[in-house]
């Protein structure tokens, strides 16, 4: 039977800036079987980005929720959210 990844930590550095700021996206994943992941990274505007580890420059003011979806090629998927990121 095939197990989900499991997220340990997903996170925002820094979680407020301007439109200036570049914001990294990091998350730490672990699949028992061992199997390769995917990572999707909404990170709350309605872009996504694919990587276990993203910048990100946001083009507006506005407080965002980023979330992260982390799945294997048999189905298993997990989700994680950051802190909120504030965009003065």
């Amino acid at each position: 039977k095939n197990r989900a990844p499991k997220i340990s930590s997903c996170r925002v550095s820094p979680p407020s800036g301007n439109i200036s700021t570049i914001f990294s996206f990091q998350a730490e994943v672990v699949d028992a079987d061992e199997d390769p992941v995917t990572y999707s990274w909404d990170v709350g505007d309605g872009m996504t980005l694919t990587d276990r580890a993203v910048s990100y420059q946001y083009g507006a003011q506005g407080i965002f929720k980023p979330q992260v979806q982390v799945s294997d090629q048999f189905g298993g998927e997990s989700e994680c959210f950051t802190a909120w990121v504030v965009i003065e």
